[in-house]
């Protein structure tokens, strides 16, 4: 589960971490979430437990930000190694839905995170598939995980 989650995530790996200024890692690793990679442009912290693992992305330094774009390169990437099962508009967010044969995997590109400058993203890993009438809690969910961790 790790080894998939990292390979769709870990873009580049930097050899030291300068954590970008609005990121509090300290708050993120007291809550149990590791940087897994960060470049110039993106840091990615994850957070690995028994039934789910969750990684957070935070996408900056880009020019007019476009969350549909930033959800359709993801939606390449993992679709090379996972099967998709669909995509959801929300009003909050881009969600789409990818399977691995047992497990299931959400990407979630939320359209107005903060910071303004700054676009989001989550995959969410579990082993139980979330129902659709469930989603918007789980979205709501990750998006005030993700703003915990920006000062």
């Amino acid at each position: 589960m790790k080894k998939l989650i990292l390979g769709l995530f870990m873009i580049l790996v930097a050899s030291s971490y300068a954590v970008p200024s609005f990121v509090n890692s300290k708050r993120a690793e007291e809550r149990g979430y590791k940087v897994v990679s960060d470049s110039e442009g993106s840091i990615s912290m994850q957070k690995v437990e028994d039934e789910s693992a969750t990684t957070i992305s935070y996408w900056y330094g880009v020019k007019n930000p476009d969350a549909a774009e930033l959800n359709k390169i993801l939606k390449e990437d993992a679709s090379r190694d996972l099967q998709n099962k669909g995509s959801l508009k929300m009003g909050k967010a881009y969600v789409e839905k990818y399977v691995d044969g047992q497990n299931f995997m959400y990407t979630i590109v939320f359209k107005n995170a903060k910071p303004g400058d700054t676009l989001t993203s989550v995959a969410y890993y579990t082993k139980k598939e979330i129902p659709k009438n469930e989603l918007n809690k789980y979205v709501d969910k990750l998006l005030a995980e993700s703003e915990k961790y920006i000062k």
